[in-house]
């Protein structure tokens, strides 16, 4: 692998080459790319932007799915180390009524709770997991194509121009996603 680290993200020296290229480190890159990697994969995780970065979003994360996740990525104790409580319950007013009538939280999973923690730690524990797992991760660097043959995506093509080739790649960049547009999906 034709990679150099500088300040705990991955600087591409020359053309490369992973079996995952992750395009978005935050929450669903940072988990795909911690997930991949625990499982002996070499990946490389680009994010356009700096990261930690604030970003405007909102989230709920429910126990049965992405807490499920956060688990099997190994970072829930680092999750649970921000202090974020845990959602028990939930109250709905429905009908336009005065009173709350409380409820559990949706979709608890074995869990039992629900949680919301603040994007911006969270962005941080999860992306740190990954490079834990052995994911490498280039931030400040935005895919400006892909590589394609036979009509299968084989890597991208980064704005500094380098190129990277992969097995797979995984658009996990967003609403506005720059795979999903360059695939067409």
């Amino acid at each position: 692998m034709a990679v150099t680290m500088a300040g705990g993200d991955a600087q591409l020296t020359s053309h490369s080459h992973y079996d995952v290229v992750v395009v978005g480190a935050r929450v669903a890159g940072a988990l795909t790319a911690a997930l991949f990697a625990q499982r002996g994969l070499s990946v490389l995780v680009l994010d356009r932007a700096r990261l930690p970065a604030t970003t405007l979003s909102t989230h709920f994360f429910r126990g049965d799915w992405l807490i499920r996740v956060i688990r099997q990525s190994g970072a829930l104790p680092d999750v649970e180390a921000l202090g974020a409580p845990h959602l028990v319950c939930e109250y709905n007013y429905e009908n336009g009524a005065t009173e709350a009538v409380a409820g559990p939280p949706q979709d608890p999973g074995d869990v039992g709770w629900c949680w919301s923690v603040r994007r911006l730690p969270l962005d941080e524990v999860l992306l740190e997991s990954a490079r834990r797992a052995g994911a490498h991760v280039l931030t400040s660097m935005a895919v400006a194509a892909i590589n394609k043959r036979a009509g299968r995506v084989t890597g991208v093509v980064l704005a500094d121009g380098s190129s990277v080739t992969a097995g797979l790649v995984v658009g996990a960049d967003g609403r506005r996603s720059t795979i999903a547009q360059l695939v067409r999906a």
